[in-house]
């Protein structure tokens, strides 16, 4: 399987993995090339690099418009248009805060016993 798909496959079924480039690269290790915890240094000439990761994950989000970011933060980080974000993850496109109407105060009408 290309990287490209193994990115994809990983950002689908990993959500978390849409935050964090990082994340998703021990994923893609762990999933495609039988990583687990630890790796020895010269195996990292066998494992994509997260360089390239990196970039095929924002050419995915940024290009594509597939599997944004979970966090809003990360979104506006990455440049990502809100109102995008907002309906590729199902929210209307733009968010209206609404003032939540104050509650009203329990009165006690118990009589105290003196």
């Amino acid at each position: 399987m290309k990287l490209k798909n193994q990115i994809e496959k990983v950002l689908e079924d990993y959500s978390e993995t849409r935050n964090s480039d990082i994340a998703l690269t021990i994923k893609i290790w762990q999933e495609f090339h039988g990583i687990e915890d630890t790796i020895q240094l010269t195996q990292l000439y066998d494992l994509p690099r997260e360089d390239n990761i990196k970039r095929y994950r924002a050419t995915i989000q940024n290009t594509e418009g597939k599997f944004y970011p979970t966090s809003i933060d990360i979104a506006r980080k990455r440049g990502i248009e809100e109102s995008k974000w907002r309906i590729a993850l199902g929210h209307s496109p733009k968010f209206i805060h609404q003032a939540i109407p104050p509650v009203k105060k329990f009165e006690d009408k118990r009589q105290t016993l003196l």
